[in-house]
């Protein structure tokens, strides 16, 4: 089983970077915990995304950037059949708002997250919105340059990836809006 976890530090021992989330491999069988510590002086948001797997996930990294209200993947690709799309915008001093996709290239995408705080201490705004576009067991279509385009309200750090060996159907969502997971 992978973890998918979004925050603004690491986790801890056991979870490999993605950019701007974290990843780990837990064992499929019986049950587990999962704790994670709020440490910001701010208001945090958490989204823990569980997937099952079938062997390895491989991730391949299909663009990241930042900032900005339309993001878009700066290179062509072929996706792998059956493979999955994640795209992940962790956006700081946003105070969140609606989201879509302005060319989805014909993928049924799942909005798995958009939530929002907002905190303003000392005249700083240390607000937070954290989205998460997913599809799953997609066909092997060529995307041209710029042919995903994802519409936010800022784009913060963003990072789109295609991940093989995720169970279609297995995903499983956990919301935190700054309590812990």
């Amino acid at each position: 089983m992978l973890r998918l976890r979004s925050v603004g530090g690491s986790p801890g021992a056991g979870w490999t970077q993605q950019n701007a989330a974290y990843q780990q491999i837990v064992p499929a069988s019986g049950p587990f915990s999962v704790t994670s510590p709020i440490t910001s002086l701010y208001d945090t948001l958490q989204v823990l995304c569980l997937f099952k797997t079938i062997g390895l996930p491989v991730w391949t990294q299909r663009g990241t950037g930042s900032g900005g209200s339309l993001l878009q993947n700066p290179n062509a690709f072929t996706l792998g059949a059956g493979n999955s799309l994640l795209w992940l915008c962790n956006a700081g001093a946003s105070p969140g708002g609606p989201t879509s996709f302005q060319n989805a290239q014909g993928l049924a995408w799942s909005l798995l997250s958009n939530i929002a705080r907002q905190s303003v201490d000392g005249g700083f705004d240390h607000s937070a919105n954290l989205i998460v576009w997913y599809t799953e067991n997609v066909p092997a279509n060529f995307i041209p340059a710029g042919g995903l385009q994802l519409n936010v309200v800022s784009g913060g750090t963003w990072g789109l990836w295609e991940i093989s060996n995720l169970l279609v159907g297995g995903l499983r969502l956990l919301p935190s809006l700054g309590v812990g997971i």
